[in-house]
Parts: structure tokens; sequence; C-alpha cells
């Protein structure tokens, strides 16, 4: 294995606390990102070991450090019910990290991605593959936090050696800098969240009782059989306001005139043309009942 000296150092370190393994993913994050993290107590950690510090950053991230031998198992199961008690016990949570000194399946590392998207989180994997030409994630992110790996990692001129071949490794500064993008995402989640409420406007615009619902409008573009008749006057209009959105529009108009599904036909077919598209904001009209008392 590559960098041995350095993952044997790992395997040595206590598996938890603040001297162990878990310490060291938590100084390391610290000293790569500028976040501030802090170790979780021993039992029920809802999904992670560490969570960063909510005034200190701008995102919220989790850690999960697993300090295991290659021909250990970390089943997938596992580590999917960590992601969602993560996302359970920490609604605001940007990012899931999990640190680990065993190699991943790129499939694993997938479906957890695509787990954390359904739950509006990223999902990172530090972890050791072997065989890779690229050095691992995890020795990256230990080679560029001197300060933490000289705290936690013995003095041995064989680790030390090891952590100056990565630093020296031609992949070094660009696999840095993406990993430093992905700690520091100010959009993270963004693109699922996105996904997600496209998919729901749709759904929702797809059945009379949901649309009523949703939009207080029967507007059913999305129903089977429904053709959307063009408006190239309302449309032309639209489009023209959002060249240059400089102040809101509203589309005024009789009640049942058919504003709501002038609306939704003009964004579905900015959606079709570009998925990118921004999804609206739907905000269903609250009617208030006059109150019989004085006040």
């Amino acid at each position: 294995m590559a960098y041995d000296s350095l993952h044997d150092a790992l395997m040595n370190l206590p598996a938890a606390g603040p001297t162990g393994f878990e310490g060291l993913v938590r100084d390391v994050l610290t000293e790569v990102s500028g976040s501030a993290f802090r170790l979780m107590k021993s039992g029920p950690q809802g999904g992670v070991d560490a969570v960063g510090e909510p005034v200190a950053n701008a995102l919220a991230i989790g850690i999960e450090g697993k300090r295991y031998g290659a021909t250990t198992r970390l089943p997938l199961d596992a580590l999917k019910s960590k992601l969602r008690d993560a996302a359970a016990s920490f609604p605001a949570l940007d990012l899931w990290v999990l640190a680990t000194t065993r190699p991943i399946d790129g499939g694993d590392e997938r479906a957890l991605r695509e787990i954390g998207a359904d739950l509006g989180l990223d999902a990172l994997v530090l972890d050791w593959p072997e065989g890779s030409a690229v050095p691992p994630p995890l020795a990256i992110l230990c080679a560029a936090a001197p300060t933490s790996t000289a705290h936690h990692l013995p003095a041995d001129p064989t680790v030390i050696a090891d952590l100056a071949r990565v630093r020296g490794d031609g992949f070094y500064l660009a696999e840095l800098e993406r990993l430093r993008e992905r700690l520091r995402d100010p959009v993270i989640g963004l693109a699922a969240t996105r996904s997600k409420l496209r998919a729901w406007v749709r759904e929702h615009l797809g059945d009379a009782a949901s649309a009523r619902m949703a939009f207080d409008s029967a507007a059913v573009l999305e129903k089977d059989g429904v053709k959307r008749v063009a408006r190239p006057a309302i449309e032309g209009a639209l489009d023209a306001w959002w060249a240059a959105p400089v102040r809101p529009l509203a589309l005024l108009g009789k009640e049942g005139m058919g504003k709501t599904w002038a609306l939704f036909a003009w964004w579905l077919g900015k959606v079709d043309a570009d998925p990118d598209f921004p999804s609206p904001s739907c905000f269903r009209r609250r009617t208030s009942t006059p109150s019989t008392q004085r006040p």
C-alpha cells in the first residue's frame, strides 16, 4: 500500500475521542477548511462524530470517522443509516463527511451521494483507495494540515517522509483544491433542492385536488390529455420581464381568466427548454374570516 507508514500511524490511533482518529479528523478538517468542529459525546451521536460550530461556520458540516482496516467490512446499509440519522438529528446539515482508513467502493460512494441529495445535503468520502495514481483523499487532507498531524501522529521519519511525498505529488494541489471547494461550497444541496421542487410542482399540476391545495387553482397542465394553449402576448410579456426583472410582475385579471394557468404554462415551457431554469416559490392564498369578537 502506498504511504504505508502514514496509514499505519493512523491505524495505531485510538478509534474514538479527542486524541484518537476522530480527533485527528476533526483537527485536520478544521485546519484545511477554516471551520471549527466539536466532537460528540460517546453513545448515540445522531450519525456524526463531530459537527461544525454553527456560529463559526458558513456551512453546517457533520463528520463520521471510521478507523478500519482494508479487510474490515463497512456495510453500505450501515453507512446509509448513519447518513439518514445525521440528516434527522441535524436538519440544517449541509455536508456529511465520511473519513475512513479503508477503501470505499465507487458504487457505495455514489449511493451515499444519491441518498444525501434526496435528503438535501452533500456526502463527501475521504477514504484510502488502493492502486490509485492519485494520493488517498485522507492522505491529502493530512498532508495539508501539518500542525494537526504533528499533534496527533508520531514524529517518525517515515511518517514525515510519507506526508512530504503526498505534498510533492503532481496531483496534490489540484486534489486539495477540489476538497476545499467541497468543504466550502455555498450551494451544497441546492441542485437537489431545485430538482425536488421542480418535481413537486409538476406533480401538483397533474391532479386537480393537489393543484387546488398547492396553488388555490385547478391548473392541471401536467394532467394526461391536457393540452397547453399558447398565449403569445402573455408569454412575450413574461419573457421581456424575465430578461430584465428590475421590479415585481403581477398578472391581473378577473377570477377564472387563467392567470395561474398562463404563468405555469410559461414556466413549464422554460423548464422543458432549460432544466436549470429556476423553480417557482409557491404560496397558497390564505382566506381570513373576520372576527366577531371585539378587540
